[in-house]
């Protein structure tokens, strides 16, 4: 397959952001048989965490075959529905349907262009949840790295010790002074799912309003590690699939 070797596009969409509306943020993709991203989802809304102040997206291309598999797995009425029902977003915030899903939202920028834009609502979140598609090998994507590369707060999912280790050993920084990465450890992915929604659930409870400024200086080191990186397209290719070339 091919991989991005890109870190930026023309142009950075800018919001006017005047306060953090959202605890959390997770722009989920496509819910298909054994993501990860299905079952943090499902989770998350049947234990009560996931509620009205956390802000996620979600793609159901096949809601029969997702209705049926949730079903097998017993979870309820209502969390069916919520997950067999697509709610996405554009740049600008705005509720995307059917058509739109697949247009360029901004002209001239091919799809295939790596985007580090990021609608309003996980800019103004305080914490960002990012999942990655492989968990099988230090796989680190734009998933994660838009996230450091607009500054934000965020916790990951995806190869066992991706914080710890794959980000650590390439330069970044834990925000260990918030975050508790006990999850990242966890060999099974459905143990790190569950002590990350439990991670979430303490954090729920803290004051977060000043978690950007305590991270600050942590928040600043990553993006000059992230740009200093990107240039290196050996350093990059190695963060996106485990081997040097």
């Amino acid at each position: 397959p091919m991989f991005m070797v890109q870190y930026t596009i023309p142009n950075i969409i800018k919001h006017n952001i005047k306060k953090n509306k959202y605890n959390f943020c997770f722009l989920a993709g496509h819910m298909r048989k054994g993501s990860t991203r299905e079952e943090f989802l499902a989770k998350g809304l049947e234990s009560g965490i996931i509620d009205d102040n956390f802000f996620y997206t979600k793609i159901c291309y096949n809601p029969k075959e997702v209705r049926d598999r949730l079903k097998k797995c017993g979870y309820n009425k209502n969390t069916i529905k919520n997950l067999t029902t697509t709610y996405v977003v554009d740049l600008f915030g705005n509720e995307m349907l059917g058509s739109e899903l697949y247009k360029d939202v901004l002209p001239g920028i091919p799809a295939s262009t790596p985007d580090l834009n990021l609608p309003p609502q996980s800019l103004s979140s305080y914490v960002n949840i990012a999942i990655e598609s492989r968990l099988n090998c230090k796989s680190v994507t734009e998933k994660v790295y838009k996230h450091i590369h607009r500054k934000l707060p965020f916790l990951a999912l995806g190869y066992q010790n991706l914080h710890t280790k794959v980000l650590h050993e390439m330069g970044f920084k834990l925000y260990d002074e918030v975050f508790d990465y006990s999850f990242d450890c966890k060999e099974a992915h459905q143990d790190r799912i569950d002590l990350l929604l439990k991670e979430l659930q303490r954090l729920s409870n803290t004051d977060l309003s000043e978690i950007q400024d305590i991270l600050k200086p942590k928040l600043e080191y990553n993006y000059n590690n992230f740009m200093k990186i990107a240039n290196d397209k050996s350093t990059w290719i190695y963060s996106l699939t485990g081997n040097y070339i």
